[in-house]
């Protein structure tokens, strides 16, 4: 069995029109739901063997939020440059060249293509606002079974900030 955890990063800032979208920074708000979405994975019981992120600003930036809550270190994170524009096999082929030692991932990206992946790996259809996480449970041994056709995984539970604020 393995688990992945599917995370937007944090809502990000549009205040300076002159950056480009890649450099978007986080926004307070931001910076304040991430920590607390880190500690919610925590108590749940998910602990990443490595994290694979977008490179954008806000997705760094989103990690770096979650070092203390999830009790990551930079040793296990990889930025990779396909998960900025993505597209659902991007994020496979990085799953199916992890190695089988490793049983729990999480990916910092980006919207549409994380609900879309969400979607093909599952089947639901669920929106993920900023900074929510979706954790995946996936019924195989080898990640390069995530090329299986057939794969089905199954939704564990999806989490926004916002049901933790209410």
């Amino acid at each position: 069995m393995k688990n992945l955890i599917l995370m937007r990063h944090g809502k990000s800032s549009w205040k300076d029109k002159e950056l480009a979208d890649f450099d978007r920074p986080l926004k307070k708000r931001g910076k304040r739901d991430t920590p607390l979405m880190g500690k919610l994975l925590r108590n749940e019981g998910f602990e990443p063997d490595i994290v694979i992120s977008s490179p954008a600003v806000r997705c760094v930036e989103t990690v770096d939020a979650l070092f203390d809550s999830l009790k990551i270190s930079e040793e296990m994170v990889e930025y990779n440059a396909d998960f900025y524009h993505a597209e659902v096999d991007d994020y496979l082929e990085a799953l199916s060249k992890l190695d089988d030692k490793v049983k729990s991932v999480l990916f910092v990206g980006h919207n549409p293509s994380l609900e879309t992946l969400l979607q093909s790996l599952t089947g639901d259809i669920e929106a993920l606002s900023t900074a929510s996480a979706a954790w995946i449970k996936l019924s195989i041994e080898d990640w390069k079974q995530v090329n299986d056709e057939d794969l089905q995984g199954k939704l564990r539970d999806i989490w926004s900030p916002k049901q933790l604020r209410d």
